[in-house]
């Protein structure tokens, strides 16, 4: 179901109450993070998957306890650069296997990394 996730509301009528999961893609950063903050406090038993615009809104996203953030810009670059290697001869496995290297688990540990040796 598809409508205005900014509006509460609208939320309740489309069942989310009953949901086992539900899709956060808003593309106003502050948006996204407030309807993810309410549907992750109002509703914790559903899973929440949410995109992120750029690291900074995953970031944001993290910080408020969204654990299911699919950074946009990094699986377009791998998507893009894993298309530039095949054109360029690279071997498929060879492709498959640098993508692997690179996706989320990675990009997730070193934010994690970098947020523990931050001083507040």
């Amino acid at each position: 179901f598809c409508s205005d996730g900014t509006n509460p509301g609208l939320l309740i009528k489309a069942g989310i109450s009953t949901a086992d999961v539900v899709i956060v893609t808003i593309s106003d950063i502050k948006k996204s993070i407030a309807v993810t903050e309410f549907l992750l406090n109002d509703y914790p038993n559903t899973t929440i998957i949410v995109r992120a615009l750029d690291l900074e809104h995953y970031e944001n996203l993290y910080a408020r306890g969204a654990r299911e953030i699919i950074l946009e810009a990094h699986y377009s670059g791998l998507h893009i650069g894993g298309k530039v290697l095949s054109i360029l001869g690279e071997h498929p496995s060879n492709v498959d296997k640098l993508i692997k290297e690179y996706r989320s688990p990675k990009v997730n540990s070193a934010i994690r990394e970098r947020d523990s040796n931050q001083i507040f």
